[in-house]
C-alpha cells in the first residue's frame, strides 16, 4: 500500500498501486511502427515549429499537446467504464501534480513517492507508475493501466491475484485532476520511468470494489454533464470518510467546515 490515511473518526487505507509489470520493446520494427502511429500529431506540430522530432522529447509533459493527449486518453476510458458511471468527473490537467510527478520521476527510484511528494494544495494525490525499456507512447501507458479491468468486476473487486489498482485509480470517480511526467534513467535496467498523480487520491480501501457509482451516465449531474462526464467538481477534500453522516447529525459549524469542507461547501457538486 502506498499511503495510510488516519482520519480522526474512521481509519481508512488508501490502497497504493503496485510496481507494474513492464512492457518492453520487442524489435526495432515494432518500435518504429508504434512511434509513427502515436506521434504523428506531435511530429506535425514539431515540424511546423522547425524542430527535429525526438522520441523522448516528444513524450515530455511540459508540452501542452502531450498534456491534452494524456487527459483525453483518461477521459475516453472513463466514459467507457462498465457498468456506466453516474458520477464520473471529467479530468483536467493540474500543473502542481505534474511538477510533483516530474520531481519524483527524476529520482529514477522506480518506486512510489512519499505523501510529501504527492500532495498539492487541498489534496493528497494517488499515483500510477510505469516502467519501460524504450519510450512508450502515453496512450499505451494509460491503456496498460486500464487493461487491468479484465481482472476486476464492479461490486466484487479483483477476480484473481493480479493487480487491479492501476485500473481503479484511472476509473476513480472524483480523481479529476491529473499531472504526469517521464524521466530517462539510463543507469536502470528499464530506462524510462512514467509517473501520473491523481488528485484527490482514489483507491480508498473500503470502496475499492466500487470506484464509482453505477448508473446512467451523468445521472448524478444532469445539469453539469459533458459527453458522459460530470463537470461539477469540488475543490475541497473531506478529512473524514463519514462526513455525509456527520453533516446530517450536525450543522456545518467551524469544526465541520474544517474537517468536512467538501461536504459543507460543495452543495450540488460531486465530492
Amino acid at each position: 500500500n502506498k499511503t495510510i490515511i488516519n482520519w480522526s473518526l474512521e481509519t481508512t487505507t488508501v490502497c497504493g498501486t503496485q510496481l507494474c509489470p513492464t512492457a518492453c520493446c520487442i524489435s526495432p520494427t515494432n518500435i518504429q511502427s508504434i512511434h509513427f502511429t502515436v506521434y504523428s500529431v506531435k511530429r506535425l506540430e514539431m515540424s511546423r515549429r522547425g524542430e527535429k522530432p525526438n522520441t523522448f522529447k516528444a513524450l515530455c509533459t511540459s508540452d501542452t499537446v502531450i498534456q491534452r493527449i494524456i487527459v483525453n486518453t483518461h477521459n475516453k476510458l472513463r466514459r467507457q467504464v462498465e457498468p456506466s458511471a453516474s458520477n464520473m468527473l471529467k479530468m483536467v490537467w493540474n500543473k502542481n501534480a505534474a511538477k510533483n510527478a516530474q520531481k519524483w520521476a527524476e529520482t529514477c527510484s522506480m518506486e512510489h513517492s512519499t505523501d510529501q511528494n504527492s500532495t498539492i494544495p487541498r489534496f493528497l494525490c494517488g499515483e500510477n507508475l510505469y516502467m519501460s525499456s524504450c519510450p512508450t507512447p502515453w496512450p499505451r501507458v494509460v491503456q496498460a493501466w486500464y487493461n487491468e479491468v479484465k481482472d476486476f468486476k464492479y461490486g466484487v473487486g479483483k477476480l484473481s491475484d493480479r493487480i487491479i489498482t492501476h485500473y481503479t485509480q484511472v476509473a476513480w470517480y472524483n480523481s479529476y485532476q491529473i499531472g504526469c511526467a517521464i524521466a530517462h534513467c539510463p543507469n536502470k535496467e528499464l530506462h524510462y520511468f512514467y509517473v501520473c498523480q491523481y488528485c484527490p487520491a482514489g483507491n480508498i480501501m473500503h470502496l475499492i470494489n466500487t470506484p464509482y457509482k453505477a448508473g446512467p451516465s451523468c445521472s448524478d449531474c444532469p445539469n453539469a454533464c459533458e459527453n458522459k462526464l460530470c463537470t461539477n467538481t469540488c475543490s475541497y477534500m473531506d478529512r473524514f470518510s463519514n462526513c455525509d453522516k456527520l453533516k446530517q447529525m450536525n450543522d456545518c459549524g467551524p469544526f465541520l467546515n474544517y474537517m468536512c469542507p467538501a461536504s459543507c461547501f460543495c452543495v450540488n457538486k460531486i465530492i
